[in-house]
């Protein structure tokens, strides 16, 4: 009797559960036996399928993506580098297959891990940044958020996580002369765009005084005086006197004699003749006539100085020394 074969599905991945095993095989194969049809379909089957594994088929291009047939016949994987790709290779050496390491890579038993470089962390959550070495703790650092992240505080003077951070509030920072140097002073007052710190000067007293000071004759402006009475002519005489040699009063003649004037009134006439009464008469001088003497010039117009006391009542300023800012706030890595 012959046994039914489905021969249609030999390429199916459910073939090995249609074929008989090697020893069933073998079994029919013994000797004294007589196989059936289906026995050497079933052989051919089996012998097909291994070379269909090796890529020998007639309408196989070779063996299977990532495999190779060795130069004894023997099926192995394809060992070697990627062209223009970036992957790392398998190796195979003493007889077991492994992946080779580059930089940056470890091996043991637990597999490949990443060889972590300082500032990175590799645990159970993943690769990450280890803030605590890129990031040490006491960092301070400007932040315009509204809440510091995990891990940092507000620079207020309280104690987070066992650290007490410094209160900056309100408060520019100085650099001290060593890295332990520590030290403040005031705070700014207000609030927002009124912040102001003020500084009281010291009070102080002026008093001004300016002193006597004796002009020399250098520093006089240069000048001259009129000396003496002013003389009109060669012939008229001193303005203020005049020198009768005869002067005669109803017929008689008297001896000659000066008389002085009197600083009677002027009477000014065109043009410009100047009369004075004189006694017994009138005696008319021209104004344009009249000459004095005076002394040679003095004096030099120089400059000079006086020294000078000042005094002002004590009193003291309140200066706000508050530069244009911005503000943001100060947050420490705990």
């Amino acid at each position: 009797m012959e046994k039914e074969q489905n021969l249609s599905n030999t390429e199916n991945a459910n073939i090995k559960s249609t074929l008989p095993s090697a020893d069933a095989l073998k079994y029919r194969f013994k000797e004294g036996s007589i196989p059936l049809q289906t026995d050497y379909a079933d052989l051919i089957e089996i012998a097909d399928m291994g070379r269909k594994a090796c890529g020998l088929a007639l309408e196989q291009q070779g063996a299977g993506t990532g495999l190779k047939l060795g130069e004894d016949g023997a099926l192995n994987l394809k060992i070697g580098n990627l062209s223009n790709q970036n992957a790392a290779p398998l190796v195979l050496k003493e007889d077991v297959l492994s992946v080779e390491l580059g930089d940056g890579l470890n091996g043991g038993n637990k597999g490949i891990s990443v060889k972590a470089a300082q500032g990175i962390k590799v645990d159970s959550a993943g690769i990450g940044i280890d803030y605590n070495h890129v990031l040490p703790r006491g960092m301070i650092v400007m932040f315009s958020g509204d809440t510091a992240p995990d891990g940092w505080a507000f620079c207020d003077g309280g104690t987070y996580e066992g650290v007490t951070v410094p209160d900056l509030r309100n408060r520019f920072i100085m650099c001290g002369e060593t890295v332990s140097e520590k030290g403040e002073n005031g705070k700014a007052r207000g609030e927002g765009n009124g912040k102001e710190f003020c500084i009281d000067t010291e009070a102080k007293r002026i008093n001004i005084k300016v002193q006597e000071t004796t002009l020399t004759t250098s520093q006089i402006p240069q000048h001259n005086h009129i000396s003496g009475i002013t003389f009109h002519s060669e012939n008229e005489g001193m303005k203020y006197k005049f020198d009768h040699t005869k002067v005669e009063k109803y017929g008689a003649k008297k001896p000659p004699s000066v008389f002085a004037l009197k600083n009677e009134t002027w009477e000014v006439k065109e043009p410009k003749i100047v009369e004075h009464r004189i006694g017994f008469g009138y005696r008319s001088f021209y104004q344009t006539n009249a000459y004095n003497p005076y002394t040679s010039e003095t004096g030099e117009g120089k400059g000079h100085k006086h020294e000078i006391e000042t005094s002002s009542t004590e009193h003291t300023h309140s200066v706000n020394v508050i530069p244009p800012y911005y503000l943001l706030a100060f947050i420490m890595k705990l």
